[in-house]
């Protein structure tokens, strides 16, 4: 599981995932960085495991999607 860490200017919990080789030029960035969207730690080790699980459907997603290897737009992201 990925661990939230604190920002060092503001203080906000925020979640880096490395993004798959396989997937890199795809989504075009080597990792993802999320914010959680809270300083406390009690709620950003409660919101962690929620956006893992989305970067990996995310990553998922990419890997699922056919034809040549293309950069994904945000919706198709969400999606």
């Amino acid at each position: 599981m990925t661990r939230p860490t604190k920002h060092p200017k503001t203080g906000v919990y925020r979640i880096r995932m490395r993004v798959p080789k396989d997937l890199r030029a795809t989504l075009g960035v080597g990792d993802r960085n999320v914010t959680l969207g809270t300083k406390d730690p009690k709620e950003a080790a409660a919101k962690a495991p929620i956006l893992t699980a989305k970067l990996k459907a995310e990553f998922n997603a990419a890997r699922a999607a056919s034809g040549p290897a293309r950069r994904l737009t945000h919706r198709e992201v969400i999606e």
